[in-house]
């Protein structure tokens, strides 16, 4: 932890740019997230904190911002304190305080957003990817989109694709790439099936 304010931006200037490499992150989400900093910076809201779970929240914070399809976890895993991993409630709980203080309005991310990135992810093949676009409007018409997971709806829509498809992609492959929990996401899998 600490106060020197270069510290802030030279640590921000890594992690940013480490997020836009590993997380394939775009450069304007990049050029928000350093600007949520000057303002946190201004505001008060770096002062006596770890400047590493602010830059991952705020990064975060960006990512939804602008749609961009990451989560808590995407950020948790790459950002280290002191040799030690940051936890992914550390990650949001940054988020949501910067986003309170700051007062910035975030909309959820479209489903088709992280369906795609997961696609992207898994290497799903063009089939499975048509399928899963499919099985996504059914899933709207079902309201199922009005719950407040999309990344987990988009996680079991590509689970029932592949299934139907025989892709190569099993439920580990998913969760690793979603970080949904397989039991969330295959409750999604399941309803389509039934239909």
């Amino acid at each position: 932890m600490t106060t020197n304010n270069s510290g802030l931006h030279e640590t921000a200037d890594v992690l940013l740019s480490k997020y836009e490499s590993e997380l394939r992150i775009p450069e304007e989400t990049i050029k928000e997230a350093h600007e949520i900093i000057r303002t946190a910076e201004e505001q008060g809201l770096t002062q006596h904190r770890s400047y590493r779970a602010i830059i991952a929240g705020v990064a975060l914070l960006a990512s939804r911002k602008m749609s961009v399809p990451r989560v808590a976890e995407d950020f948790a895993a790459i950002t280290e304190n002191d040799g030690k991993e940051i936890t992914k409630n550390r990650v949001s709980q940054q988020s949501r305080r910067i986003k309170r203080e700051l007062s910035i309005k975030v909309f959820p991310t479209p489903t088709e957003n992280y369906l795609e990135y997961y696609g992207e992810e898994l290497d799903a093949s063009d089939e499975t990817m048509k399928q899963a676009e499919q099985m996504l409007d059914m899933a709207k018409e079902m309201g199922l989109d009005e719950k407040p997971a999309p990344s987990s709806l988009a996680a079991g829509v590509i689970d029932a694709a592949r299934r139907i498809t025989d892709d190569d992609i099993v439920q580990k492959d998913i969760q690793q790439a979603s970080h949904v929990t397989r039991t969330q996401f295959r409750q999604y899998c399941q309803e389509l099936q039934t239909v």
